[in-house]
């Protein structure tokens, strides 16, 4: 899985990420004030969330080795057999 495309979409999305955070704590620090100024740096960590989506789309974590008891009922709705290697 190291083809170029690949590559580029995990860097670009790095870089899109880093900068919609630093800009939306960048924007909120600097007039904490302002109602605009916290709806830019929300929005702004909005478009953040959006992008690690979409590297945690392209790189899902494994599953964990085993499920704590405590977590099934949360997880009803999940696969059996899942959470097995």
């Amino acid at each position: 899985m190291n083809s170029s495309i690949y590559i580029l979409t995990i860097a670009i999305d790095f870089m899109a990420l880093g900068l919609a955070v630093w800009l939306a704590l960048y924007v909120i620090t600097r007039s904490s004030r302002s109602a605009g100024a916290w709806l830019t740096g929300l929005t702004l960590l909005s478009v953040a969330g959006w992008f690690l989506n979409v590297l945690l789309a392209v790189n899902p974590p494994s599953s964990p080795a085993n499920l704590p008891d405590w977590l099934r009922p949360i997880l009803w709705f999940w696969p059996a057999g899942q959470f097995q290697q």
